[in-house]
């Protein structure tokens, strides 16, 4: 049985993730005193030991070094929890909707947007040539290519884009505001037609050189799309030439969404190979409300011979109908909105939350992880109010369990990665088998006296829990230090799905700096 997930589908399930961060990370209730979590969707960092060498040997320091492939497996993303270093609630008004950025530039050739091309949102390559995208940005803003003479390279029933020599424009070369109008512009000197889409979010994180976050509704007049380019046939499409074609009259029969019909005089140019279709001569855009049937616009649209033109192999002729509701009313419908991009800052500890002077290797996405409040004196309850200035107490949760030591007299000197071992005495063995936790320190809090730790599927250490009090062994002293207390983190281990995990080389975290973590979620 053949199947398929429909573009549509795709464009659903983006907006259906932005608007679920949208509902539920407002942080509208949020308190420093209350329990639980005000937040549902939290991007987390993690894995401070190293990654096992790759395939061919090599560390992760080499630069030819290839970081693990994530599997999508149960215990991969349990392995995620298990490495958390901590995480941050996404903010409300850094989930964005975006897509690819493709900028506009001289001599390339782009693909016209045509809803019965499935490829016309990629970059593409045949006979030698590049065919990119059918939108353009140009001076912030993001423009859909109608016609891109293509016309003039139909041969054997493939069209060939021309070079675009000129760049998109306002109507007769206006400045850029807001409401310019929607309404298609050229042909240009170079056979292009382009419609105006939106304005682009220059002040968006994700206004970069990879991507451009867009809107689900119109910069501008929203009625401006519908009236100047909604429903009207913009061209056509020759996907059979035929042959022996009589004549050149032909009619374009458009039908509305008000279920009246109209007809169109259209003239075919049968200059082809045994008389067959070279294309359609008609200047569409000089009379563009004729092609549009009524007000309403045209829903669906056919090309048939006009009485006199005989065929040996009819042509199929196809035209291509613009929305319903026209370029540039509802944006994500137009462009490739496929990709969900969220952001967030790390900025130095978060105000003791989160370590420093380690390294992460994981970032990850997780939904509904809960967490304990762990501040309970009255300067902690106010620090962690406080956040980092951009983030509250409930938007920050730290992750990782830790040992708590009388003082720092033995515990100094360590570091992320080393082992630490639990001392296991007689009546703690069974059956003549000692089994002793071991975790990754994470790092050495040495102004308060504990060290952080974290335990996962590595080979080197264990998932054997540690007990309330003891002693443990660290690095590869084999001094039997003793710790007071095993304190938990204020989020509930595995609590929360993860929705995405990307792996990486190490990145080094700084007490001064900040990290604007982005991630781009395709669908």
């Amino acid at each position: 049985m053949a199947a398929i997930i429909t573009d549509d589908f795709r464009r659903n399930s983006t907006a259906f993730l932005l608007k679920d961060i949208t509902d539920q990370n407002t942080g509208a209730t949020d308190s420093a005193n209350d329990s639980g979590s005000d937040f549902e969707y939290f991007i987390g960092i993690g894995k401070s030991d190293a990654w096992d060498n790759d395939a061919i040997g090599n560390d992760e320091t080499n630069q030819n070094f290839s970081t693990p492939l994530p599997t999508g497996s149960v215990i991969e993303s349990k392995e995620v929890i298990d490495n958390l270093i901590g995480a941050i609630a996404v903010d409300t008004s850094e989930a964005y909707n975006i897509i690819p950025r493709v900028d506009w530039s001289a001599n390339r050739r782009y693909k016209r947007w045509n809803e019965n091309d499935p490829t016309m949102f990629d970059v593409s390559t045949a006979g030698g040539n590049t065919y990119y995208p059918c939108y353009a940005i140009y001076d912030n803003r993001i423009y859909i290519c109608l016609d891109n003479n293509s016309d003039a390279g139909f041969i054997a029933g493939e069209y060939v884009p021309g070079l675009s020599t000129n760049s998109p424009k306002t109507v007769s070369g206006g400045t850029s505001t807001s409401s310019a109008t929607r309404t298609p512009e050229g042909p240009f000197s170079d056979g292009y037609i382009w419609a105006y889409c939106a304005d682009l979010n220059i002040s968006s994180k994700f206004n970069t050189d990879q991507f451009v976050s867009i809107s689900s509704t119109a910069t501008g007049t929203a009625t401006d799309a519908t009236t100047a380019s909604g429903g009207m046939v913009y061209g056509f499409e020759i996907l059979d030439p035929g042959s022996g074609i009589s004549g050149t009259a032909f009619k374009l029969l458009l039908n509305d969404n008000d279920g009246t019909a109209n007809e169109i005089a259209l003239t075919v140019d049968n200059s082809g190979a045994s008389s067959s279709a070279a294309g359609v001569v008609m200047d569409l855009y000089s009379n563009a409300t004729q092609f549009k049937g009524n007000t309403n616009g045209t829903v669906r649209a056919s090309v048939v011979p006009a009485a006199g033109t005989t065929a040996t192999v009819l042509p199929v002729i196809r035209p291509l109908v613009a929305p319903i509701l026209g370029f540039g009313h509802t944006p994500t419908a137009d462009l490739p909105a496929f990709y969900a991009g969220l952001a967030v800052n790390y900025n130095g500890d978060v105000k003791g939350e989160l370590p420093t002077d380690i390294s992460y290797r994981q970032i990850s996405l997780l939904r509904n992880p809960t967490r304990t409040e762990d501040d309970t004196s009255a300067a902690a309850i106010a620090a962690a109010a406080a956040g980092d200035g951009n983030y509250g107490v409930k938007e920050v949760y730290n992750t990782l369990r830790k040992l708590q030591f009388a003082n720092t007299a033995n515990i100094s000197g360590l570091s992320a990665g080393d082992i630490i071992t639990q001392v296991i005495s007689t009546a703690q063995t069974t059956a003549g088998i000692t089994v002793a936790a071991k975790a990754f320190v994470d790092y050495v809090d040495e102004t308060n006296d504990c060290i952080y730790f974290h335990q996962n599927e590595s080979s080197l250490i264990n998932q054997h829990e540690f007990t309330a009090t003891g002693e443990v062994t660290l690095g590869a002293s084999s001094t039997a230090v003793p710790y007071t207390g095993l304190v938990e983190p204020e989020y509930t281990s595995y609590t929360g799905e993860v929705y995405f995990l990307e792996n990486r080389k190490p990145i080094r975290r700084a007490s001064a700096q900040e990290e604007e973590i982005k991630l781009v979620i395709q669908f």
